[in-house]
């Protein structure tokens, strides 16, 4: 039996698993007032353990007395006294014969492994999850998974088909490395590898359903917007940051074409909190800038009552991820369980929660050829830049495609009936497919398989780790709809933007925020003269003459980003099919 098949079938054995915890109370925390999503993913999961859970008691496996009492204390909270907790230092750890799987939040699970192999590699199951896999720490985790001392009854669950992608491509780049390396006439031994399991992140729609509290919370919130119940209120919710969450051009170009295309108001709710008083400063200056047709109002999504109520208030939600630092997008799905209608970017876990046409639209984006990401790696590998200039390089020359978004938020506010439909449409999939019930079944009976296959094994094998950092455009190759090739075909689109673009300003700071990455000012200028005329990008190469094709190939999908450059296909309005009327169905 497979592991995958044994992932399907119903659970008897699982109140038979002991389940433990390695816990830091700021990895589960949301009070803090750096809150980032794998902080709100990681609480959210372990009270979901403790409310639809089958364990009747919890571990927590930390050195300090502290620590525990804080996990003892949120598991008396959340089963109401029902569940009980123990404490377990790490070094006591392979001698817990009571400890079937132990879950870690996050990708780290070599560290646990090497201890685990001191005593017994099949003393227990190791679980991880994958939350952000771009920076350092977790390409470091992943590359250990890949020949660390794990083994098949060991599981990192990918929270979405495109994050899989990424995660085995990388151990596998890790593993062919020392194949070539330390193979022996070309033949290396086989190196156990975790299972890579996908489970989505879950969500409490209970906690999103109608009631008279959010109907008076809508009331009161869009009374303190001065937003009438015929205003159209967009809202994004998480944290601000153009360089490692979501640049906001695309979104206010696209709300501003949109409020050019209304006879109501259109306001835009920006909802979380900034990560620097510079970046808050430039988002201020560029909805000003790109959006001043649109009312935009910035709220502290810290607030636990903001994270409440807050979608009640609106008409529809927006999302547009251009970072690989993104895999899942938690924001997105809560939305769709309070029953509003999605604006998103086309982005690995986002299209596998948002159903294009169905709960809402999903807009293409664009990744540049990945030759464009060899100097990026370099430069991080070699220190010459840090991470969060490492992923703001990647971000910047990630584009999502700003036409078909406008269409989308047009489409939208100026239909009632359609935003009605769309948020039922994803309330429905929101309960029937990631409601936390479903999601802890689903990863009890993966602990169950994974027991079932410690317990048949026989042996185990152990290896080693260590590379360069990655080339963003070739590891995430998987999270974009589209990826430019030398028979992509583009033409001049908007040149207004890219003319502001140009000054020393914060807006033009938050668009472009590592000019050095991309084509000189006069270089830019010459290939949107050339591009008066629709192009392919072997043509382009051919009559521009690049000297550096990494830049040249970076700066396109910026421009695509920026408005400037558009994909020279027909744009056939999105969904047509939701306008046809009875009598062209029928014809």
């Amino acid at each position: 039996m497979t592991l995958n098949s044994k992932l399907s079938r119903s659970n008897s054995e699982t109140d038979s698993v002991g389940l433990a915890f390695v816990f830091e109370p700021s990895n589960f925390d949301t009070t803090g007032q750096m809150l980032v999503g794998r902080q709100a993913a990681s609480e959210a999961f372990l009270k979901a353990i403790v409310q639809h859970g089958s364990q009747r008691t919890l571990s927590a496996v930390t050195p300090l007395p502290d620590s525990a009492q804080a996990f003892a204390d949120r598991i008396a909270e959340w089963s109401h006294q029902t569940m009980s907790s123990t404490w377990i230092r790490p070094h006591d750890l392979t001698m817990a014969n009571t400890v079937e799987t132990l879950f870690r939040p996050g990708p780290d699970l070599a560290p646990l492994a090497w201890t685990r192999g001191h005593t017994n590699t099949n003393a227990f199951s190791l679980c991880g999850i994958t939350h952000t896999t771009a920076d350092h720490f977790a390409l470091d985790a992943i590359a250990a998974l890949a020949a660390g001392p794990l083994e098949p009854w060991d599981a990192l669950v990918c929270t979405s088909d495109a994050v899989k992608t990424m995660v085995q491509t990388h151990m596998d780049d890790w593993q062919n490395y020392y194949f070539d390396k330390f193979g022996s006439g070309g033949t290396p031994k086989r190196t156990p590898s975790p299972a890579l399991p996908v489970i989505p992140l879950g969500v409490d729609c209970n906690s999103f359903a109608d009631t008279a509290a959010t109907t008076a919370a809508r009331k009161d919130i869009r009374a303190q917007l001065s937003a009438s119940d015929d205003d159209v209120v967009v809202l994004y919710l998480g944290r601000l940051s153009h360089s490692d969450k979501a640049n906001p051009l695309p979104l206010f170009v696209a709300l501003e074409a949109t409020a050019q295309r209304m006879s109501k108001k259109l306001h835009l709710v920006l909802a979380g909190w900034f990560p620097l008083k510079q970046t808050e400063d430039g988002f201020r200056e560029a909805a000003l800038a790109w959006a001043p047709s649109v009312k935009t109002t910035f709220i502290d999504g810290r607030d636990s009552n903001i994270r409440q109520y807050i979608r009640f208030a609106a008409d529809i939600f927006a999302s547009f991820p251009d970072n690989i630092q993104e895999t899942f997008g938690l924001t997105p799905l809560e939305a769709m369980a309070a029953g509003l209608p999605i604006v998103a970017s086309d982005w690995d876990g986002y299209r596998a929660t948002v159903r294009d046409g169905i709960d809402g639209f999903l807009v293409p984006t664009w990744m540049p050829d990945p030759l464009a990401g060899v100097e990026i790696s370099q430069w991080f590998q070699s220190g010459t830049i840090n991470y969060d200039a490492f992923a703001a390089a990647a971000a910047q020359s990630v584009a999502v495609d700003i036409a078909t978004a406008t269409e989308a938020f047009v489409r939208l506010a100026n239909d009632p009936a359609l935003r009605k439909t769309m948020g039922e449409a994803g309330r429905t999939a929101a309960r029937q497919s990631f409601d936390w019930p479903l999601i802890i079944k689903a990863y009890e009976d993966l602990w169950a398989a994974l027991r079932e296959e410690r317990l048949s094994a026989v042996g185990h094998s152990m290896t080693h780790p260590s590379l360069p950092r990655p080339n963003p455009f070739t590891l995430f190759a998987g999270y974009p709809t589209h990826q430019i090739s030398e028979e992509t075909r583009l033409t001049q689109g908007s040149l207004d933007l890219i003319r502001a673009l140009t000054t020393q300003s914060l807006s033009a700071a938050i668009a472009r925020p590592l000019p050095n990455f991309l084509m000189a000012d006069t270089e830019v200028s010459c290939l949107l003269e050339v591009l008066k005329t629709p192009q392919t990008v072997k043509n382009m190469i051919r009559l521009l003459e690049p000297t550096d094709l990494g830049r040249f190939h970076r700066t396109l999908t910026w421009l695509i980003k920026v408005g400037a450059l558009i994909e020279d296909i027909d744009r056939t309005p999105m969904a047509s099919h939701l306008l046809e009327t009875d009598d062209e169905k029928e014809s």
